[in-house]
Protein backbone atom coordinates (compact mmCIF):
# COMPACT_ATOMS: atom_id res chain seq x y z
CA UNK A 1 0.00 0.00 0.00
CA UNK A 2 1.29 3.76 -0.17
CA UNK A 3 2.82 5.21 -3.18
CA UNK A 4 6.21 4.99 -5.28
CA UNK A 5 8.96 4.83 -3.12
CA UNK A 6 11.68 6.83 -4.69
CA UNK A 7 13.85 6.59 -1.70
CA UNK A 8 17.28 5.13 -2.15
CA UNK A 9 17.06 1.17 -1.36
CA UNK A 10 20.10 0.72 0.35
CA UNK A 11 19.10 4.04 2.54
CA UNK A 12 15.60 2.57 2.80
CA UNK A 13 16.42 -0.99 3.85
CA UNK A 14 19.03 0.59 6.59
CA UNK A 15 16.36 2.99 7.68
CA UNK A 16 13.89 -0.07 7.92
CA UNK A 17 16.04 -2.18 9.81
CA UNK A 18 16.70 -0.01 12.10
CA UNK A 19 12.99 0.65 12.85
CA UNK A 20 12.45 -3.52 13.50
CA UNK A 21 15.63 -3.26 15.47
CA UNK A 22 14.08 -0.32 17.93
CA UNK A 23 11.00 -2.77 18.25
CA UNK A 24 13.60 -4.90 20.38
CA UNK A 25 15.79 -2.07 22.05
CA UNK A 26 12.65 -0.25 23.18
CA UNK A 27 11.78 -3.24 25.14
CA UNK A 28 14.66 -3.17 26.91
CA UNK A 29 15.48 0.26 28.03
CA UNK A 30 12.32 2.43 27.21
CA UNK A 31 9.37 0.36 27.62
CA UNK A 32 7.79 1.99 30.66
CA UNK A 33 7.50 5.60 28.61
CA UNK A 34 4.59 6.62 27.02
CA UNK A 35 3.65 7.88 23.74
CA UNK A 36 3.68 11.77 22.96
CA UNK A 37 4.22 13.93 20.19
CA UNK A 38 1.58 13.57 17.00
CA UNK A 39 0.16 10.06 18.03
CA UNK A 40 -3.44 10.22 18.89
CA UNK A 41 -2.80 7.14 21.10
CA UNK A 42 -4.42 7.90 25.33
CA UNK A 43 -1.89 8.19 27.93
CA UNK A 44 -0.20 5.14 28.68
CA UNK A 45 0.90 3.41 31.90
CA UNK A 46 4.52 2.18 32.16
CA UNK A 47 4.77 -1.82 32.37
CA UNK A 48 7.77 -3.98 32.98
CA UNK A 49 10.63 -4.21 31.68
CA UNK A 50 11.20 -1.01 31.31
CA UNK A 51 11.47 1.84 34.36
CA UNK A 52 9.97 2.97 37.49
CA UNK A 53 10.44 6.45 38.45
CA UNK A 54 9.79 7.54 42.08
CA UNK A 55 10.00 11.17 44.03
CA UNK A 56 13.56 11.02 46.69
CA UNK A 57 12.41 11.17 50.46
CA UNK A 58 15.39 13.04 51.29
CA UNK A 59 15.24 15.41 48.34
CA UNK A 60 11.95 16.25 47.29
CA UNK A 61 13.26 18.12 44.21
CA UNK A 62 14.45 15.24 43.35
CA UNK A 63 13.77 11.67 41.83
CA UNK A 64 14.82 8.38 41.69
CA UNK A 65 14.90 6.46 38.18
CA UNK A 66 15.07 2.25 38.19
CA UNK A 67 15.17 -0.18 35.81
CA UNK A 68 14.14 -3.50 35.45
CA UNK A 69 15.58 -6.32 33.52
CA UNK A 70 13.75 -7.72 30.41
CA UNK A 71 11.90 -10.87 31.25
CA UNK A 72 13.30 -13.98 29.70
CA UNK A 73 11.82 -15.85 26.85
CA UNK A 74 12.83 -19.27 26.44
CA UNK A 75 10.93 -21.97 24.37
CA UNK A 76 9.92 -25.76 25.16
CA UNK A 77 12.04 -27.63 26.95
CA UNK A 78 13.49 -29.67 25.02
CA UNK A 79 13.23 -27.05 21.49
CA UNK A 80 15.80 -26.15 18.62
CA UNK A 81 16.67 -22.69 20.02
CA UNK A 82 16.04 -19.92 17.81
CA UNK A 83 16.27 -16.14 16.97
CA UNK A 84 13.55 -15.53 19.71
CA UNK A 85 15.80 -17.17 22.69
CA UNK A 86 15.03 -14.16 24.79
CA UNK A 87 13.13 -10.39 25.03
CA UNK A 88 16.08 -8.59 23.65
CA UNK A 89 16.93 -11.09 20.77
CA UNK A 90 20.12 -11.69 21.51
CA UNK A 91 20.19 -14.86 19.69
CA UNK A 92 21.21 -16.58 22.86
CA UNK A 93 19.92 -19.12 25.06
CA UNK A 94 21.54 -19.81 28.48
CA UNK A 95 19.36 -23.13 28.60
CA UNK A 96 21.37 -24.75 25.91
CA UNK A 97 24.77 -26.03 25.87
CA UNK A 98 26.80 -27.48 23.36
CA UNK A 99 28.50 -30.85 23.82
CA UNK A 100 31.19 -31.05 26.60
CA UNK A 101 33.40 -33.34 24.38
CA UNK A 102 33.72 -33.64 20.37
CA UNK A 103 30.55 -34.53 19.06
CA UNK A 104 29.43 -37.44 16.94
CA UNK A 105 26.56 -38.27 14.28
CA UNK A 106 24.30 -39.80 15.72
CA UNK A 107 21.71 -40.41 12.67
CA UNK A 108 21.23 -38.36 9.95
CA UNK A 109 17.85 -37.95 7.71
CA UNK A 110 17.63 -36.65 3.84
CA UNK A 111 15.62 -33.11 4.36
CA UNK A 112 16.01 -29.87 2.21
CA UNK A 113 18.13 -26.72 3.65
CA UNK A 114 15.12 -25.32 4.43
CA UNK A 115 13.38 -27.73 6.92
CA UNK A 116 12.20 -26.49 10.13
CA UNK A 117 13.04 -28.90 12.92
CA UNK A 118 11.65 -28.94 16.81
CA UNK A 119 13.09 -31.75 19.52
CA UNK A 120 10.84 -32.54 22.09
CA UNK A 121 10.44 -35.65 24.37
CA UNK A 122 12.87 -37.33 22.14
CA UNK A 123 11.15 -36.93 18.88
CA UNK A 124 12.57 -34.81 16.02
CA UNK A 125 9.63 -33.21 13.95
CA UNK A 126 10.05 -31.14 11.16
CA UNK A 127 8.63 -29.51 8.77
CA UNK A 128 9.79 -29.48 5.04
CA UNK A 129 8.92 -26.77 2.08
CA UNK A 130 7.18 -29.34 -0.18
CA UNK A 131 4.61 -29.31 2.74
CA UNK A 132 5.61 -32.89 4.64
CA UNK A 133 5.76 -33.09 8.36
CA UNK A 134 7.62 -35.98 9.29
CA UNK A 135 8.43 -37.61 13.29
CA UNK A 136 11.83 -39.05 14.01
CA UNK A 137 12.45 -41.43 16.73
CA UNK A 138 15.31 -41.29 19.31
CA UNK A 139 17.32 -43.05 17.04
CA UNK A 140 16.68 -41.55 14.11
CA UNK A 141 14.00 -43.45 12.34
CA UNK A 142 11.17 -41.66 10.40
CA UNK A 143 8.16 -42.61 12.46
CA UNK A 144 5.66 -40.82 10.19
CA UNK A 145 5.52 -38.65 7.84
CA UNK A 146 1.72 -36.57 7.00
CA UNK A 147 1.54 -34.19 4.10
CA UNK A 148 -0.83 -30.61 3.98
CA UNK A 149 -1.01 -27.74 2.89
CA UNK A 150 1.32 -25.48 5.05
CA UNK A 151 3.65 -23.00 5.66
CA UNK A 152 4.64 -22.03 9.23
CA UNK A 153 5.61 -24.79 11.66
CA UNK A 154 5.94 -27.46 13.42
CA UNK A 155 4.36 -26.39 16.69
CA UNK A 156 4.67 -29.48 19.58
CA UNK A 157 2.09 -29.61 21.74
CA UNK A 158 1.37 -32.13 24.15
CA UNK A 159 -0.94 -34.78 21.60
CA UNK A 160 -0.45 -32.67 18.60
CA UNK A 161 1.80 -30.79 16.00
CA UNK A 162 0.22 -28.10 14.48
CA UNK A 163 1.35 -26.41 11.38
CA UNK A 164 -0.47 -23.19 9.95
CA UNK A 165 -1.30 -22.66 5.98
CA UNK A 166 -3.08 -19.47 3.89
CA UNK A 167 -5.79 -21.09 4.79
CA UNK A 168 -5.92 -23.40 7.66
CA UNK A 169 -4.53 -24.52 10.45
CA UNK A 170 -3.78 -28.55 10.61
CA UNK A 171 -2.97 -30.36 13.74
CA UNK A 172 -1.86 -34.00 13.61
CA UNK A 173 -1.50 -36.70 16.33
CA UNK A 174 2.05 -37.11 17.83
CA UNK A 175 1.94 -40.60 17.63
CA UNK A 176 1.20 -41.68 13.80
CA UNK A 177 0.96 -38.43 12.13
CA UNK A 178 -3.00 -39.10 11.51
CA UNK A 179 -4.97 -35.93 10.97
CA UNK A 180 -6.18 -34.89 14.43
CA UNK A 181 -8.29 -31.52 12.88
CA UNK A 182 -8.35 -28.71 10.09
CA UNK A 183 -9.23 -25.52 11.38
CA UNK A 184 -10.36 -22.66 8.79
CA UNK A 185 -10.67 -19.74 11.21
CA UNK A 186 -12.16 -16.42 9.97
CA UNK A 187 -9.52 -13.52 10.26
CA UNK A 188 -11.23 -11.20 8.44
CA UNK A 189 -14.60 -10.50 6.14
CA UNK A 190 -12.90 -11.34 2.94
CA UNK A 191 -11.94 -7.95 2.20
CA UNK A 192 -8.03 -9.00 2.41
CA UNK A 193 -6.11 -12.28 1.94
CA UNK A 194 -5.57 -12.73 5.93
CA UNK A 195 -1.42 -14.14 5.53
CA UNK A 196 -1.41 -15.73 9.17
CA UNK A 197 1.85 -15.66 10.56
CA UNK A 198 2.68 -18.05 13.54
CA UNK A 199 5.02 -16.19 16.30
CA UNK A 200 4.76 -17.59 19.68
CA UNK A 201 3.40 -20.41 21.67
CA UNK A 202 2.19 -20.83 25.30
CA UNK A 203 0.46 -23.96 27.13
CA UNK A 204 -2.20 -25.00 25.01
CA UNK A 205 -2.56 -21.45 22.60
CA UNK A 206 -0.05 -20.42 19.13
CA UNK A 207 -0.26 -16.45 19.04
CA UNK A 208 -0.65 -15.56 14.97
CA UNK A 209 -0.84 -12.00 13.24
CA UNK A 210 -2.92 -11.80 10.56
CA UNK A 211 -4.32 -9.23 8.46
CA UNK A 212 -7.69 -7.97 9.21
CA UNK A 213 -8.54 -5.71 6.15
CA UNK A 214 -5.81 -4.05 3.35
CA UNK A 215 -3.91 -1.85 5.59
CA UNK A 216 -4.58 -3.37 9.21
CA UNK A 217 -3.90 -6.30 11.47
CA UNK A 218 -4.14 -8.13 14.68
CA UNK A 219 -2.89 -10.73 16.89
CA UNK A 220 -5.22 -13.77 17.19
CA UNK A 221 -4.80 -16.35 19.84
CA UNK A 222 -6.09 -20.21 17.86
CA UNK A 223 -6.90 -22.79 21.28
CA UNK A 224 -5.43 -26.17 20.03
CA UNK A 225 -7.64 -27.61 22.34
CA UNK A 226 -11.09 -26.08 21.26
CA UNK A 227 -9.46 -25.67 17.33
CA UNK A 228 -10.62 -22.16 17.52
CA UNK A 229 -9.87 -18.86 17.62
CA UNK A 230 -10.71 -17.79 20.67
CA UNK A 231 -9.21 -13.93 20.89
CA UNK A 232 -8.46 -11.08 18.55
CA UNK A 233 -6.45 -7.94 19.66
CA UNK A 234 -7.07 -5.04 18.95
CA UNK A 235 -5.91 -3.38 15.31
CA UNK A 236 -3.20 -1.85 14.37
CA UNK A 237 -1.09 -1.28 10.83
CA UNK A 238 1.97 -2.91 11.58
CA UNK A 239 5.23 -2.33 10.15
CA UNK A 240 7.77 -4.74 11.51
CA UNK A 241 7.24 -7.97 13.02
CA UNK A 242 6.15 -8.94 16.93
CA UNK A 243 8.89 -9.61 19.55
CA UNK A 244 7.68 -11.62 22.60
CA UNK A 245 8.52 -10.91 26.39
CA UNK A 246 6.69 -11.11 29.88
CA UNK A 247 3.48 -12.17 28.37
CA UNK A 248 3.04 -9.37 25.73
CA UNK A 249 3.55 -8.68 22.11
CA UNK A 250 5.74 -5.56 21.47
CA UNK A 251 5.25 -4.44 17.85
CA UNK A 252 5.99 -1.26 15.60
CA UNK A 253 3.03 0.54 14.44
CA UNK A 254 2.04 2.73 11.72
CA UNK A 255 0.24 6.20 13.13
CA UNK A 256 0.76 8.72 10.35
CA UNK A 257 3.61 10.58 10.97
CA UNK A 258 4.60 8.71 13.61
CA UNK A 259 5.64 5.18 14.58
CA UNK A 260 4.36 3.85 17.51
CA UNK A 261 5.96 0.80 19.42
CA UNK A 262 2.80 -0.98 21.07
CA UNK A 263 2.72 -3.32 23.84
CA UNK A 264 -0.31 -5.87 23.42
CA UNK A 265 -1.10 -7.65 26.43
CA UNK A 266 -1.32 -11.51 24.95
CA UNK A 267 -4.11 -13.10 27.56
CA UNK A 268 -6.78 -9.79 26.90
CA UNK A 269 -5.82 -8.69 23.49
CA UNK A 270 -6.18 -5.03 24.75
CA UNK A 271 -3.46 -2.17 24.11
CA UNK A 272 -1.06 -2.43 27.83
CA UNK A 273 1.14 0.70 26.35
CA UNK A 274 2.21 2.72 23.52
CA UNK A 275 5.51 4.41 22.93
CA UNK A 276 6.52 7.12 20.41
CA UNK A 277 9.85 5.95 18.27
CA UNK A 278 11.81 9.01 18.25
CA UNK A 279 13.87 10.53 15.26
CA UNK A 280 12.88 10.81 11.51
CA UNK A 281 11.75 7.08 11.49
CA UNK A 282 7.93 7.08 10.33
CA UNK A 283 7.43 8.35 6.73
CA UNK A 284 5.03 7.18 4.38
CA UNK A 285 7.72 5.53 2.76
CA UNK A 286 7.42 2.64 5.98
CA UNK A 287 3.23 2.24 4.77
CA UNK A 288 3.88 -0.68 2.27
CA UNK A 289 5.99 -2.78 4.55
Amino acid sequence: MGGENTTNPTHHMNRRNVLTALSSAAVTSLAGCSSSGSSNSEPDTPDEPGQATSKNGDNPGTETTTTSEPPAYTKDTGSIPHSLTNAANTHYNEEFAGPSVDATTAWTADTSHDTNVVVKNGITYTLNPDVRLKAYTADGTKNWEAEFDVKYGPYVFDDVVVAVGEQQIVGVNVDDGSRAFISTPEFNDGSAAPRPEPFHKEGNKLFLLAQTSLSDSAIFTFDVEQQSLVNESTKFTKIGQPTVGGGKAFIPVDQGLSALLRAIDLESGEKAWTLEIPGDLALNEYRDT
